[in-house]
């Protein structure tokens, strides 16, 4: 988890791309992978760009799921 102090992205941006993900039984919001991927690029620490690349080959298996 990523915890930010100032707002890298305007939040209501974040909020209305933001997904519900099941969690044990309840539901999660979290932010889409194109703004956790947009908010570690702007951090750039070395582990952010390790992040970004399992992130990168998470959202190819979504397209490859989705048809795309």
């Amino acid at each position: 988890m990523d915890v930010f102090v100032e707002h890298p992205i305007p939040f209501e941006e974040v909020w209305e791309r933001s997904v519900i993900v099941p969690v044990g039984g309840t539901g999660v919001r979290i932010a889409s992978i194109e703004d956790i991927v947009r908010m570690k690029t702007l951090a750039g620490r070395p582990k952010d760009f390790e992040d970004i690349a399992a992130l990168e080959r998470i959202r190819a298996r979504k397209s490859e799921l989705q048809g795309g």
